[in-house]
């Protein structure tokens, strides 16, 4: 029951961010910043990492 719970929860998730890539990898690039993770060379990829998040998630 749990297993299935959590299939559907990263389903759900995954088309949500899917609908709109563009604005996920925004979110991306405001995690990489300097003063949050401190990793601001991954932002020029932050499309490409929304993208592949999404298609590994459903």
């Amino acid at each position: 029951l749990l297993r299935l719970f959590l299939g559907i929860t990263f389903i759900i998730s995954g088309m949500i961010k899917l609908n709109d890539p563009m604005g996920f990898s925004f979110k991306l690039e405001d995690y990489f910043a300097p003063n949050v993770l401190g990793l601001p060379f991954l932002i020029p990829f932050a499309l490409t990492f929304a993208i592949i998040v999404c298609i590994v998630e459903v």
